[in-house]
């Protein structure tokens, strides 16, 4: 079970996705930098080391059909950490996560699990080096709800360094055969390497698919 949009508990929540990040320390089920929901529902914030016994074991994120779902104890969990938000977030209030959470969902039904899975990404460092601005430009993007918004074209592009930067070659394909990237990302990233060389073209998406919505378009509904 788990909290449905307005903080309400309900009786069924459904894995949407599921990843797994190897072993390490957990303090009552939850790593340090994992987001769960706050004591007062007002929010999610990281769990901390301050609740229950450290212990070594196998780490996962879960995303379910719920914006948070719940652990046998009674705590409220997010699918999310630090290392999609960064490191300087702290808290995020409900309305803010569940907006978040809806878009997340809205990606993986479109196109999969894949991205909770580690292996997608060449490494965890990396990835957090793209994620806080996917993040925090998804956010003004949804609050638009407008696609041709510049806030949403600041998502794509961020979106698209994401993709390109910190993906698998494989899974980038993968990514680029469900979505349509902006490509500014690219011209960017080519053109500070490049001297008196014009930035290179944009990669093409994969082939064999009819499908490239736009991950604005997908994030809002549109």
């Amino acid at each position: 079970y788990g909290l449905d949009e307005n903080g309400d508990e309900v009786p069924s929540c459904t894995v949407e996705a599921k990843g797994y990040f190897g072993e390490g320390a957990v303090y009552g089920n939850y790593t340090e930098n994992h987001y769960i929901v706050t004591p007062d529902g007002n929010g999610v914030a990281m769990h901390g080391k301050d609740v229950g016994l450290e212990v070594t074991t196998h780490k996962y994120a879960v995303l379910t059909s719920c914006p948070a779902g719940t652990d046998e104890s009674g705590t409220h969990f997010t699918p999310l950490d630090t290392d999609f938000f960064g490191e300087d977030v702290g808290a995020v209030s409900w309305s803010d996560y569940v907006l978040i959470h809806k878009a997340i969902l809205s990606l993986v039904r479109a196109s999969g699990g894949f991205w909770f899975n580690p292996s997608t990404y060449s490494s965890m460092s990396t990835v957090k080096e793209y994620t806080p601005a996917f993040y925090t430009t998804l956010l003004q993007c949804i609050k638009t709800r407008d696609a041709q918004s510049a806030a949403c074209s600041d998502f794509e592009v961020a979106a698209s360094m994401l993709v390109e930067f910190s993906l698998t070659d494989e899974a980038r394909a993968l990514a680029k055969s469900y979505f349509s990237f902006d490509q500014v990302a690219t011209t960017q990233e080519e053109g500070a390497k490049a001297e008196d060389e014009a930035a290179p073209e944009a990669p093409a998406a994969a082939t064999g698919t009819s499908v490239s919505a736009s991950v604005s378009n997908v994030v809002l509904g549109v």
